[in-house]
């Protein structure tokens, strides 16, 4: 799922004309390659290129033509899948920008032989930009083969950057040494969408996101994980979750000697993905006594969970979050319905 809709240029033929007088350009293509495309030297009045793309991955395009990258005043690139080509074809780029004022960068990473750390960041990229002022980033590294005499700690991934006057978090997390994962983002956070591949996530307030995308593949995420999720993200509209693993704390049932204020609260929440997910986390959010969807409108999930965790559309305990339920997509459709599914789910 992604919230634009990318365009492929690549496959143009090499005269088609783009204004020589643009100086702004923002724009969502699918690949890599597109993105070089609008870099070959034909946009020689560009100065500030905000490019998301959809995957980074097969590139094959090379500039000859560097002119327009070392005029580049700002430059952003995002892109929400992982890559394996950020070492052979993101960061030589990003090293001929020598005029940038202002960069972001909000990337996926996986196979590398290290971290995307502070003192990557700043040793290979921002010591080489004179002009630079402003510098974002959201980056995941993941699947990096750990030596077990030195795991980076979040200070360690940290600190490079902030001695140097940038502000920024981040949490690492090493389920075994051939699966290390570090995220590093700036703060205060100002970007719509965020992803965290970890339950190790560091916390804090992110009132710009919009839309969360949540992955462990080894780890459960716990009530007190999505309570923390919920203060740190409070005007969140989509959450996406895919984790396997059962909760290892799962109330079936209301705790009446449990306060009130244990129930989690999601106030903006329109969207939510649970098809990718262990049944628990249907009950984790569907239940009204673990968690509070005043608002949600569209679920994904799988039929047959839908109907354990509602006891074939029975259930009270699911009722209040699925009132107001105005489309629901399933895995797989079933053939026919029970008589009782509409009044379930009155807004369908």
């Amino acid at each position: 799922m992604y919230p634009y809709s990318p365009i492929s240029l690549i496959d143009l033929p090499s005269t088609t004309c783009y204004s020589s007088s643009i100086a702004y350009l923002s724009v969502s293509v699918r690949n890599f390659n597109d993105c070089l495309c609008l870099l070959d030297g034909r946009l020689s009045q560009l100065h500030t290129f905000i490019v998301k793309v959809y995957r980074i991955h097969n590139t094959s395009m090379i500039i000859n033509n560097t002119k327009t990258l070392s005029n580049l005043k700002c430059f952003s690139l995002i892109s929400f899948r992982y890559t394996i080509e950020y070492d052979n074809h993101i960061l030589p780029y990003l090293r001929q920008m020598s005029q940038l004022e202002k960069l972001t960068l909000s990337l996926i990473v996986r196979h590398r032989t290290s971290f995307i750390d502070g003192a990557h960041l700043f040793n290979d990229i921002l010591s080489k930009m004179l002009y630079l002022h402003t510098f974002i980033c959201n980056i995941i590294t993941g699947n990096v083969v750990m030596d077990a005499e030195f795991l980076p700690t979040p200070d360690d991934v940290r600190h490079p950057l902030i001695e140097k006057g940038y502000n920024v978090n981040g949490y690492t997390d090493y389920t075994n040494l051939s699966n290390g994962l570090c995220h590093i983002y700036s703060v205060p956070f100002t970007m719509d969408r965020m992803h965290i591949h970890s339950n190790k996530f560091a916390g804090g307030l992110f009132i710009t996101v919009r839309y969360l995308y949540l992955q462990d593949y080894v780890h459960s995420f716990e009530h007190n994980f999505f309570a923390e999720i919920s203060r740190a993200f409070p005007l969140l509209r989509t959450l996406m979750i895919f984790n396997l693993s059962g909760q290892e704390k799962l109330r079936y049932q209301p705790n009446e000697q449990e306060e009130t204020s244990s129930i989690i609260e999601f106030s903006h929440l329109i969207t939510l993905g649970l098809t990718m997910c262990y049944i628990d986390y249907a009950k984790q959010f569907l239940f009204d006594f673990n968690t509070r969807l005043p608002y949600l409108k569209k679920l994904y999930i799988k039929y047959e969970d839908l109907m354990i965790v509602t006891e074939i559309f029975t259930n009270n305990a699911a009722r209040a979050n699925c009132s107001k339920l105005e489309r629901i997509i399933f895995d797989l459709e079933p053939m026919s319905y029970p008589e009782n599914f509409h009044l379930y789910f009155p807004l369908l």
